[in-house]
């Protein structure tokens, strides 16, 4: 009797162990290539959020849809995903964003974010750091080819418009 509980016991420890295995390495897998995250979004609504995820194979997806948080220090920033699609970028493409990418987060600490009503925020995660940067009114050159090469590469309409 005593065996037998001892037995179930271990079993139930070794599925466990197994399931938490299986689950850590499947979790892992899903950011483990990601070089940089972008998220164009609308100050005032959650909805109309593009996000930009580029992979070291040069795969670019993007994503549009509703927002769930302001940042996406989370793995679930959309809430519910309207269009989604993916590119392979060229080795050339990837270089320009990567490079506008490399000094944007080198001169990131001087820029201070506003808030400002009915415009675009733009939030890139890169090298383990979060920037959250105003799109218009930005004094950065680089945001703006950053932004507009991401619009230009995008394999869905990016379409980020004015309110009035």
């Amino acid at each position: 009797m005593i065996k037998n509980m001892f037995f179930g016991l271990f079993y139930i420890i070794v599925c466990l162990l197994i399931g938490l295995y299986i689950l850590r390495i499947t979790s892992k897998d899903v950011d483990d290539d990601v070089i940089m995250k972008i998220s164009i979004y609308p100050t005032a609504v959650l909805d109309e959020t593009y996000l930009f995820v580029v992979r070291s194979d040069k795969m670019l997806e993007v994503s549009k849809g509703v927002r769930k948080h302001q940042t996406f220090d989370s793995d679930f920033f959309l809430r519910k995903v309207i269009d989604m699609k993916k590119r392979k970028l060229t080795a050339e493409e990837s270089k320009v964003l990567l490079d506008a990418a490399n000094r944007i987060e080198e001169t990131s600490d001087n820029f201070t974010k506003e808030l400002i009503a009915d415009g675009w925020d733009v939030s890139i995660y890169y090298k383990g750091k979060i920037m959250d940067l105003n799109y218009y009114g930005n004094e950065s050159v680089d945001l703006d080819v950053l932004v507009n090469q991401l619009i230009t590469l995008s394999p869905i309409t990016v379409d980020l418009h004015g309110w009035s």
